[in-house]
């Protein structure tokens, strides 16, 4: 399982559950007594200020073709580090070893950022259902289609892109509504760096831009724009595995 830095990924036993209920508006917690069924918990690993303390829960219950991610949340300070993937890691890895042919996740109406992030990871949205949202993780229990290593297919840097693919960005960047309110007026011309720049294209359509300018060793982004948060997130991932390890560069 992946853990970000600074921050463990623990099995929340019964006697622990009163450290984590902040975290339970819903009482999933009571979940835990059907079979199967069982609770993580996110945790500061001692190398922070407040040592062990709870950052986040997840709750899990398994039926007899999917495990069902009931309820998971992380402390806004700690969102957008990982936790969120570490738990999600973890539920399919404990599907495959049940032999279940989905992951699922029962997303409450009123809680839009977890349905914004499980379409992120690229969940579909299988039935409404007493005011809940029901999501079946695509292709059984892979992780492939999540833009996690920094390098997809679909990102190819400016630079790389042919005379014709140039001009699809340009398109991209005149007609689309969002780029004019975010960067009016943008075109992909010799000011942009084409190196750090890059650009989404899936099955020949543009599904975003991530644009710098440079000066040295800084570099600015003028422009993050996908179509989703899948697009935009994978185009990020993909430009800081570039600079991650070139000490020299300041990304702004």
């Amino acid at each position: 399982m992946r853990t970000p830095d600074g921050i463990m990924i623990v099995r929340v036993l019964p006697e622990d559950f009163n450290s984590f209920r902040i975290f339970d508006p819903y009482d999933c917690l009571d979940l835990c007594v059907l079979p199967g069924s069982y609770a993580l918990g996110a945790l500061d690993d001692g190398s922070g200020e407040k040592e062990n303390r709870p950052l986040g829960l997840f709750v899990a219950t398994v039926s007899d073709e999917a495990l069902v991610i009931e309820w998971m949340a992380t402390d806004p300070g700690y969102r957008n580090l990982g936790v969120g993937d570490a738990f999600l890691e973890a539920a399919i890895t404990a599907a495959e070893g049940l032999g279940l042919s989905e992951v699922q996740a029962r997303i409450r109406e009123d809680v839009k950022s977890a349905a914004e992030y499980f379409d992120y990871c690229q969940f579909d949205v299988k039935k409404p259902d007493k005011g809940e949202y029901r999501l079946t993780f695509p292709e059984a229990v892979t992780y492939g289609k999540i833009p996690r290593d920094g390098d997809p297919e679909y990102i190819k840097p400016v630079k790389d892109l042919s005379p014709t693919e140039i001009s699809a960005l340009n398109d991209y960047l005149e007609n689309s509504k969002h780029v004019h309110s975010l960067a009016p007026g943008i075109k992909c011309s010799s000011y942009i760096d084409p190196s750090l720049s890059c650009v989404w294209m899936e099955d020949g359509e543009m599904g975003g831009a991530l644009l710098f300018v440079s000066s040295g060793h800084n570099h600015y982004p003028v422009l993050i724009d996908g179509k989703t948060a899948y697009e935009t997130k994978g185009l990020i991932s993909f430009v800081a595995d570039k600079v991650k390890n070139q000490s020299s560069l300041t990304t702004y």
